[in-house]
């Protein structure tokens, strides 16, 4: 068990610490499609929108990302009709100031979509995230055995985080592996929690507010979608730029949103999304919901009034990517660390590899 566990944390180690700075590698590697030059002018969000529906009539249109920045591109967000596959979403990205479509990338397009496809679904689509939330059970499993194995008794316990000076290779190799996995085990082990979250979500939310008591029927009631009500069957939605106008008056109105989900059905709404300056992203999230027929607010959230489970729940994707720091110096610090976190599964792997060879397969290759 531990040989394919230690080859599934190598692979996905590596892919992770590459996406950790995903963002800045697209927009290095691809700013044809993501970075503008800013001028004057405005165009129609909702024109824009119908060009896209009628170049792609088998997706739907799942949300708007607008942009995040006066020079970055924004971008329509699309997924096929019928069962969702998060591995095949579409995004439309065009200049917010022209209307220009600048070009179409999937989720895993190119070296990085690769990477990130490996990392999400293991090249399968649904069914590899569910196995990979089953691996990340593993992983969890190996940290919690990896510290029982580790530890060599009271008297040389303090030996064993550092490396020694030692003439004696294998004894450098093990105590290599030894002082790297007791001072990476902590970190791998949130790593490995969180990345089960992407696969169970459901589960390990449920089980994170169980495990801090938050209330469960205060919490199924804030999850409860609003829903439209058209006074008439022939009623018609108001265009997209009303509504991310109004989102944008009921939110802050000097920072941009950070996404405006499109109504999919006639009790759908708008729902427009924007997190505080200066948050992790996908954390401290403030939000509107919208009537699509008349714009009236439905209701507003703030993850700041959440119960305790809740808000420790939207820390889980910046954790997991080690995007928590923030975007200043600390937050550079803190992900350069995550992208050293990434490469321990392989420098684990290595030197485990090298200490199962000492201990059984040298012996055995001298018996044949």
């Amino acid at each position: 068990m531990g040989r394919p566990l230690s080859a599934y944390a190598l692979v996905i180690g590596l892919t992770g610490s590459l996406l950790v700075f995903s963002t800045e590698i697209e927009r290095w590697f691809d700013p044809e499609v993501h970075v503008v030059t800013p001028e004057e002018g405005s165009i129609s969000l909702q024109d824009e929108m119908e060009w896209v529906k009628a170049k792609h009539p088998d997706y739907r249109i799942f949300s708007l990302a607008p942009a995040d920045a006066p020079d970055q591109s924004a971008s329509f967000v699309l997924g096929r009709k019928g069962p969702l596959d998060r591995s095949k979403i579409l995004n439309v990205y065009f200049n917010p100031y022209t209307g220009k479509v600048l070009g179409e990338r999937t989720t895993v397009e190119g070296a990085l979509g690769w990477a990130r496809n490996v990392h999400y679904f293991l090249l399968a689509g649904e069914t590899g995230l569910i196995v990979n939330g089953w691996m990340g059970f593993g992983l969890l499993l190996l940290c919690v055995t990896g510290i029982v194995i580790w530890w060599p008794g009271i008297l040389r316990w303090k030996r064993s985080l550092v490396v020694p000076r030692s003439s004696n290779w294998k004894r450098v190799n093990w105590d290599l592996h030894s002082s790297v996995g007791f001072w990476c085990c902590a970190s791998l082990f949130v790593v490995s929690f969180t990345g089960i979250y992407f696969a169970f979500p459901k589960i390990v939310g449920g089980l994170t507010l169980v495990t801090v008591r938050s209330d469960i029927k205060a919490v199924l009631t804030l999850m409860q979608p609003s829903k439209a009500q058209p006074d008439a069957k022939d009623a018609v939605a108001i265009p997209l730029d009303e509504a991310v106008a109004r989102a944008q008056r009921e939110l802050v109105q000097n920072a941009p949103l950070s996404f405006v989900s499109i109504p999919s059905g006639p009790t759908a709404v708008f729902t427009a999304g924007q997190y505080r300056q200066g948050s992790a992203p996908y954390s401290q999230l403030m939000s509107v919901d919208l009537d699509p027929y008349t714009g009236k607010v439905l209701r507003r959230f703030d993850t700041a009034q959440y119960p305790l489970g809740m808000r420790i729940v939207q820390y889980y994707h910046s954790v997991h990517f080690g995007s928590f720091g923030g975007s200043g110096v600390v937050g550079r610090v803190v992900q350069c660390l995550w992208v050293l976190l990434g490469l321990t599964p392989a420098v684990l792997a290595v030197t485990g590899l090298l200490m199962y060879w000492n201990r059984y397969l040298k012996r055995r290759f001298a018996r044949s």
